[in-house]
């Protein structure tokens, strides 16, 4: 496969064990409409998981908050090579009693598939070795647990669902949806959809490692969407003559002595 752009991601070093150059990889992060989100919102209300937030509009996450607003959860979805993948971004400035306070901005994943509350907020944990999320209870307080227990619903419910359509219509091997925060509202927030969006900002490496990533994007991109190519340039006539050396210093119109003495 062979890589057009200029985003760097985590699996970039996979080439060096081999790569199929006839397969061109058009490598550009782009802002898409909010069609995967009624699929995805859709899923969700299949499965029985109200996917509205508390002012009507449609909101496949609720943040969770910890003991200050600095700190919070997010949910993260990765749709890469067909399938969804979700995590837990936890973002914000964790309190720490015994040392500095620690900035954070991570995406934590469910191990093989299966998610567990316990088991995110024990990658949290062992990571950062503070004691700030030893329980969802001390930590979130009854209405907070509540969000983050529709969380885990939520990646449960997309982890591994199949998409095909939706990323044949984006011509793209992967796609994210991100959560923003509004500045007004605590729990106010809107979803982004890009594709090809930069993996390793999601840390999509705890899923899949770089060999893995390449080579399935490369099977991606060879057998189930489009080809890509670099897009042509239009060259006019007249450009293209100079190209082949057609000019005024051209054989076709030679220099002349009389011109040479002027």
């Amino acid at each position: 496969m062979k890589i057009i752009g200029r985003i760097h991601d985590y699996y970039d070093g996979a080439i060096a064990y081999g790569a199929d150059n006839s397969l061109v990889f058009l490598r550009e992060t782009t802002q898409q409409d909010d069609t995967v989100l009624d699929i995805i919102t859709k899923i969700l209300t299949d499965k029985g998981i109200d996917a509205t937030s508390y002012y009507g509009k449609r909101a496949l996450n609720l943040p969770c908050f910890g003991d200050s607003i600095s700190t919070q959860l997010n949910i993260e979805i990765i749709g890469f090579c067909g399938k969804l993948y979700a995590g837990i971004r936890l973002i914000g400035r964790i309190e720490n009693k015994d040392a500095l306070p620690i900035v954070v901005n991570e995406v934590f994943y469910p191990t093989n598939g299966y998610h567990k509350l316990q088991e995110t907020l024990s990658q949290i944990d062992e990571k950062y070795s503070v004691k700030y999320f030893k329980t969802a209870t001390s930590m979130f307080g009854p209405q907070k647990y509540s969000n983050f227990e529709r969380q885990c619903k939520v990646i449960d419910a997309l982890w591994g669902n199949e998409l095909t359509d939706v990323f044949v219509k984006m011509n793209a091997p992967y796609f994210c949806v991100k959560y923003s925060q509004s500045n007004l509202m605590r729990y106010a927030g809107t979803q982004t959809v890009e594709s090809i969006p930069v993996l390793k900002n999601s840390n999509f490496y705890k899923v899949k490692d770089s060999y893995q990533a390449f080579q399935e994007i490369s099977m991606y991109l060879g057998g189930v969407l489009p080809r890509q190519a670099p897009e042509l340039v239009d060259i006019s006539d007249k450009d293209r003559i100079e190209q082949h050396g057609f000019n005024k210093l051209s054989f076709r119109n030679p220099i002349k002595i009389s011109q040479l003495k002027k």
